[in-house]
């Protein structure tokens, strides 16, 4: 079956069943034993949902962070790169695709039918870099009913988002749906930066010859632009703005003292990517067959800065080829998946980071210069499936294997000060070989990964609409290379495991739904990117296996409907997230703002310019990990009046509760995000026939500051922040027919 075709279960009477896909069969969320959270598109228009970050106030533990990349952390893991071929611990599909660049998600979200989030490994069907879950974006399939809507959205900050679909069946067999999405956003910050500038398309055609067969194609682009991210001096200074000028005087002042270079004034972001794919549905008799071929491609610029001690320029081309097959057999005793998946991407890259003197580094201001060719290739057989022992009683099981490399080719990079390197351009030329022929030091390297991982489970039926279960499932996300110089710029993979047990149940006649869930996650070889001597003795975005983590937890989803007008939702989800082991080194020998403990002088390293350089250990065993709240709480309330005319005023009022949590993995004592609460609200007015729907809305009434992580300014009590949005509030208008 097509994904945005799935059929929606019809219960008797009460709350409405979920139906997902996640697992490549058709199921209700309440059958399957997956720790999965669901966003339909209501909740999606609700939210104001136009990017990734939308998602962290819609599902519990989920933290996405953006400045160029989304960076995207589940229960505390992630990945804190910041180059183009970072990878995700959370895996980012849409319609069955994998979107390896995180600079691509941005374009996925309209014309929705559903967001699957899976929380955990999934190291079966998902299987390569889906260490911490996977996010499925499943947009609008074709149909053979004409029909589609238009809709207009404004708000303040000059915002406004014109959006819309047209679903028409071509022949008896053939349908095509066409979308569109346009947004335009003034920044945030008072210098314009975080701001939006989006254009989208889709066109999707869906060919069905005869009940056993069916092929759909998908074309989309996307153009991103404006000013793109930036940062915010973090905490905020007292009287202060939150949301100040990223390039304004108050930010420079603690800039200074680190000799870091101003905030431009002058960045942007320009980015385009497409995609293409095909889906082939094919019944054989003895098994379903599904193919899903896929190539997308990318034209990536951009200039910025965190606010930190670092201003960004990069230019990066990305082509991504994959193919995915597998075969299905679904009967009342067993379900079966067997697959391959192929991936191949290619990724050219040319950037400059100009950074303020370093404590125990080179002196003055510096830049790095990097120009390399990054390829990967991964290859993956996997089977998995569920079998029933009884009517009431199933086991589950998956196992996949992963054969990938990755690499740095004709690679160069240097860290100096700009006035000794004459031959340099003073501002980046990108994919210039005049450019690349001022650099030094080789970079040249490869890595071969190689991984089994697998999953085993139980499933029981305690009554007919309850059903426990429990799990165990090993994921992983490979090895790589950073853009320091060679041998010594590798690392190896990480692997987490999770063990889950939980409960799904409805009561009262299929008025409230109660889901119960605890986990344990053992988290190994943990990837850690950060400013550091590469083996030449210069500055680079190092990254190395730091250590070991352990997280554990557990949470309640509640959905009540006492009557159809209306819903109440509750979710609760404690964390406990500390680490076993976290060892990192660091030129400065001393600094009192540093909750770990310093374990002396541990190596040394040439520094070209200075000689030997000693470099500190720090032990963070303990520590709390970052962007891992202990608590997190969402609730909301939707009520329907329905009017004697037959019009509808719906009332959405939702609230999420934080508490504190860390922001960077470097464990700096005031680097820390007090507790929060949210609160958005929305009105809408549905008319008789249901074509025309208006709506008011705001979000984050009180205007609370959040942060999704921060950067330090060197050695100082202060750090550049990346900060979610301010108080908004606006109306839009909708016509569907």
């Amino acid at each position: 079956m097509v994904d945005g075709q799935s059929p929606e279960a019809q219960p008797e009477s009460g709350i409405t069943d979920i139906i997902v896909t996640a697992q490549r069969r058709t199921e209700s969320i309440q059958n399957s034993s997956l720790s999965l959270a669901v966003v339909d598109a209501k909740q999606l228009a609700t939210a104001g949902v136009t990017q990734p970050e939308g998602l962290s106030r819609l599902v519990p533990n989920l933290q996405v962070g953006s400045f160029a990349y989304a960076r995207i952390y589940l229960r505390g893991v992630g990945d804190n790169t910041a180059n183009g071929f970072a990878q995700s611990a959370v895996a980012f599909n849409v319609d069955g695709v994998h979107v390896a660049r995180s600079t691509q998600y941005g374009g996925s979200f309209y014309d929705v039918a559903r967001i699957e989030v899976l929380k955990g490994p999934q190291g079966t069907l998902y299987g390569r870099n889906a260490s911490a879950g996977v996010i499925n974006v499943i947009t609008n399939a074709p149909t053979q009913k004409f029909e589609g809507y238009l809709s207009a959205n404004v708000g303040n900050y000059n915002f406004y988002q014109l959006q819309g679909a047209l679903n028409v069946p071509i022949t008896d067999t053939l349908a095509g749906r066409v979308a569109f999405n346009v947004v335009e956003r003034d920044g945030y910050l008072q210098d314009g930066y975080d701001d939006e500038s989006q254009r989208s398309g889709r066109l999707r055609l869906l060919w069905e010859p005869s009940s056993a067969v069916s092929l759909g194609l998908k074309a989309d682009v996307t153009h991103t632009g404006g000013k793109g991210q930036s940062g915010v001096v973090f905490p905020t200074p007292a009287g202060a703005d939150p949301w100040m000028a990223a390039s304004g005087d108050l930010v420079r002042q603690y800039q200074i003292a680190t000799g870091s270079p101003r905030v431009p004034s002058d960045g942007f972001v320009d980015n385009t990517y497409v995609g293409v794919s095909a889906e082939l549905n094919a019944k054989l008799g003895f098994a379903d067959l599904t193919v899903v071929p896929a190539y997308r491609w990318q034209d990536f610029a951009f200039y910025a800065s965190p606010a930190g001690n670092l201003n960004f320029r990069e230019a990066d081309k990305v082509y991504q080829t994959s193919l995915e097959v597998r075969l299905a057999r679904n009967t009342s005793n067993y379900n079966i998946v067997l697959g391959g998946f192929y991936f191949r991407e290619v990724t050219y890259a040319d950037s400059r980071i100009d950074q303020g003197a370093r404590a125990g580094a080179l002196a003055g201001n510096s830049s790095i210069f990097t120009s390399y060719r990054a390829p990967t290739k991964a290859l993956a057989v996997f089977a998995d499936g569920r079998l029933s022992l009884t009517d009431r009683l199933r086991v589950l099981a998956g196992i996949r294997y992963t054969d990938e490399k990755r690499g740095l080719f004709g690679v160069t990079t240097t860290f100096s000060t700009i006035a000794s390197v004459p031959t340099c351009p003073p501002t980046i030329a990108l994919f210039d070989p005049a450019y690349r022929f001022c650099l030094q030091g080789r970079a040249d390297n490869e890595v071969k990964n190689n991984a089994v991982t697998w999953r085993g489970g139980v499933e029981f039926d305690l009554a007919p609409r309850s059903m426990a279960y429990a799990r165990v499932d090993r994921g992983f996300k490979s090895g790589g290379v950073f853009s320091g110089a060679a041998p010594g710029n590798d690392y190896a993979p990480e692997f987490l495991t999770s063990y889950v047990a939980g409960v799904r149940n409805r009561f009262l006649d299929n008025k409230l739904q109660v889901n119960l869930e605890g986990f344990y996650w053992d988290y190994q070889d943990y990837q850690f990117t950060f400013v550091n001597f590469d083996t030449r003795g210069v500055s680079a975005l190092v990254t190395r296996n730091v250590g070991a983590a352990r997280i554990y937890g557990g949470n309640v989803d509640v959905v009540w409907q006492p009557q159809r007008s209306d819903t109440f939702t509750f979710n609760v989800e404690y964390l406990n997230a500390r680490f076993k082991s976290f060892t990192y080194t660091t030129s400065l020998a001393s600094d009192p703002a540093r909750e770990c403990p310093s374990l002396g002088v541990v190596g040394s390293v040439n520094a070209p310019g200075r000689g030997p350089v000693n470099l500190y250990g720090f032990s963070c065993a303990g520590a709390a990990l970052p962007r891992a709240p202990e608590w997190t709480l969402r609730g909301g309330w939707t009520h329907e009046f329905e009017l004697s005319s037959g019009a509808t005023f719906i009332t959405d009022i939702d609230a999420q509760y934080s508490s504190s949590y860390k922001l960077d993995l470097t464990k700096v004592a005031f680097l820390t995000q007090s507790p929060y609460a949210l609160l958005n609200a929305q009105l809408t007015y549905r008319s008789p026939d249901r074509q025309v729907t208006v709506t008011a809305w705001m979000r984050n009434i009180t205007n609370r500051a959040v942060y999704n992580d921060a950067r330090r300014y060197g050695s100082t009590n202060f750090a550049g922040g990346d900060i979610r949005p301010p108080r908004t509030f606006g109306a839009s208008l909708k016509y569907s027919f």
